[in-house]
């Protein structure tokens, strides 16, 4: 336990930093900043399609929009415009993405919308994980407590030892189109987790009960939880829950220390690469953070059109 955050209260620390080889191929050898093999594009390609197609790995992937400044750090502001009112942001969600994401019935694979994002590298430490969207601005131990709906000010684990056998017809959550109707869309209506959080070393563990909620394609929503949240919806019926994808968080702190070594590739939607300015703000990206850091990482294309494969050499 540790006063993480200088408040004076005891909070889990994160969990240490993945072993540092004793050579590095690029950067130095000080904690968690030593990379790891350096792919060509079409190398990375194969690589990522690889991990997709595994059962119990997946891609590490964050999108995000490819017209913001240095959208690879993880930085919260209180005006964007306006540097001196920047800090690091603890919470940063990324999904761990292989092929039990992909949606037969509407023919995609589901995950967060953006036209672009990264891939970071599978030693990047997670501190919790989610078999669904989690809510993690609304929980407790920066996202990875106990989930409320207006996060109060003390901070309340609801870690999965063990994990609930009645998921599938209790589930603790609802469909985000229950709160925001615009989210009822094929590839766009994740349904909530507001249950227990997954270590971040339980990866495999997270990948079989999020496909097993996809694969049972609807789950039966729990009663609310008294005393800590409303949930949305009617308990006892159904929510879909093949529309969704899953959640792991890092700490975004942290990751803006090691961002200059962990990116494994930049991504950007097949979608945005057929489109001129889309795909120039990506390459805009790409030669920032290698402005930045001194090292440009592949650039790959993403189809969520595609059940197998899905990752492809961009047009030149």
């Amino acid at each position: 336990m540790c006063n993480a955050n200088g408040d004076g209260k005891c909070s889990p620390a994160p969990p240490p930093p993945a072993p540092v080889p004793d050579v590095c191929d690029r950067g130095t050898c000080k904690e968690g900043s030593c990379a790891r093999t350096i792919r060509t594009a079409k190398g990375t390609v194969a690589e990522m399609n690889r991990r997709y197609s595994q059962d119990d790995e997946g891609v590490l992937i964050r999108g995000f929009g490819v017209t913001f400044s240095e959208p690879y750090m993880q930085i919260k502001c209180a005006d964007y415009s306006d540097a001196s009112t920047c800090a690091g942001n603890p919470l940063m969600s990324w999904s761990l993405m292989n092929h039990f994401a992909w949606d037969e019935g509407n023919k995609l694979i589901n995950l967060f919308p953006q036209d672009g994002g990264m891939i970071a590298i599978p030693e990047t430490p997670m501190r919790c994980l989610f078999p669904s969207d989690a809510g993690t601005v609304s929980r407790q131990l920066l996202g990875c407590g106990k989930w409320m709906r207006i996060p109060v000010n003390w901070n309340q684990s609801d870690w999965c030892d063990p994990f609930p056998a009645d998921f599938l017809t209790a589930w603790p959550g609802y469909n985000l189109s229950a709160i925001i109707p615009t989210a009822h869309t094929a590839n766009n209506n994740p349904v909530e987790w507001t249950g227990c959080a997954l270590r971040g070393d339980q990866r495999a563990e997270m990948l079989k009960r999020y496909h097993e909620a996809r694969q049972a394609r609807t789950v039966i929503q729990a009663p609310a939880l008294k005393g800590f949240y409303e949930i949305f919806g009617t308990p006892g019926s159904e929510l879909v829950s093949d529309a969704t994808w899953n959640e792991a968080l890092a700490d975004g702190i942290y990751w803006n220390e090691i961002v200059g070594t962990h990116v494994e590739a930049f991504f950007l939607r097949d979608t945005c690469d057929n489109l001129a300015t889309c795909k120039a703000n990506v390459l805009r990206l790409v030669s920032e953070y290698s402005s930045k850091f001194g090292y440009k990482p592949p650039l790959i294309g993403l189809n969520l059109s595609a059940k197998v494969n899905p990752f492809f050499l961009p047009r030149e």
